[in-house]
């Protein structure tokens, strides 16, 4: 038989109530993601990006993965994608950032904002050329640079201000319940 102390069953408790409270957090925005699509198909705010970006920034022990991924699949289901693109984009945004973050603790959140819109357009067009290749669609540009990326964009802010205080709340949460 295996004993745990109360030191491990206390941290095993956080993680669980970490990875418990991040996986509503990015169901919610899955399901927001979803009923965007639905209801105004051409003005679709790629909220798993946005997610994705703030938690690997500043939370990235409290990002599940395995939850993510999954809700990429159900991402290219609902944009016609093959199966994986979005998966694979987010993996290459997942190192980039990796490799930049020391980078951009230092820098200021309009820096930081700018940053995102610059990596965001780098995979909308790398997703578009990607699918279009594949798909034999024909390459427009005015397709790429759409509402979809300004509003993705412009709506980081807010998204950033719901996410921190979302993962202060599951912070506490691990902390009250974790004890």
């Amino acid at each position: 038989m295996i004993f745990l102390s109360n030191l491990e069953k206390k941290h095993g408790n956080k993680k669980i109530i970490y990875y418990l409270g991040s996986s509503t957090l990015l169901f919610f925005m899955a399901f927001v993601n979803c009923l965007n699509w639905i209801i105004f198909p051409e003005f679709s705010i790629n909220w798993l990006q946005i997610t994705l970006f703030y938690s690997i920034l500043y939370r990235p022990i409290l990002f599940p993965w395995i939850v993510f991924f999954p809700l990429t699949l159900l991402q290219d289901f609902f944009l016609t994608f093959p199966f994986g693109i979005t998966m694979i984009f987010s993996f290459f945004l997942t190192l980039i950032l990796i490799n930049q973050k020391k980078l951009l603790h230092k820098i200021n959140f309009y820096g930081i904002w700018l940053y995102f819109g610059l990596l965001l357009g780098l995979t909308e067009i790398s997703t578009f050329l990607t699918v279009s290749y594949i798909k034999n669609y024909t390459f427009q540009l005015s397709s790429v640079f759409n509402i979809s990326f300004l509003a993705s964009w412009l709506i980081y802010p807010l998204a950033s201000i719901f996410i921190r205080k979302n993962h202060k709340i599951i912070r506490k949460l691990g902390l009250y319940y974790g004890t």
